[in-house]
């Protein structure tokens, strides 16, 4: 009879150890969630500028880096050479990540007609703000 008591105890111990590893886990993955949604929302509004016809708030919204390195004619050129810039509903990230106050995602843009486009974000924080400083597209998005 001691030897059942024994192995239920020793069934509840663990039993609650993986409960406890679960939630640990899940935590874990809500608290990286939380720290790229900021990223994730850069991102968005950038493209939701775009998709509204403002290039002009899109480029003043981005870090300082990628105004030096790009001007606002060039990022005009761009956006022209790539319509499809214009019709982004939204973006998925598959990958992320953060150092200091460099953050870097990966993922897939997400188009009016559902068509998803690769593409890596690199974004730096500026007072309190994080802001796009590059971004580049695996495959050429049209």
């Amino acid at each position: 009879m001691k030897q059942h008591r024994g192995c239920k105890i020793t069934a509840i111990v663990l039993g609650g150890l993986v409960i406890l590893g679960v939630v640990a886990i899940g935590g874990f993955i809500m608290l990286l969630s939380l720290m790229n949604e900021p990223l994730k929302t850069a991102v968005d509004q950038h493209f939701a500028l775009i998709q509204a016809g403002n290039e002009r708030a899109a480029y003043d919204g981005t870090a300082v880096d990628f105004q030096a390195t790009i001007s606002y004619g060039d990022f005009q050129e761009f956006q022209q050479q790539h319509p499809v810039l214009k019709t982004v509903t939204g973006s998925s990230f598959s990958s992320s990540q953060i150092e200091n106050d460099v953050g870097i995602l990966e993922g897939n843009l997400i188009v009016k007609s559902g068509t998803k486009i690769p593409i890596a974000v690199q974004l730096k924080k500026e007072v309190d703000e994080w802001k796009i400083v590059a971004y580049k597209f695996p495959k050429a998005a049209n």
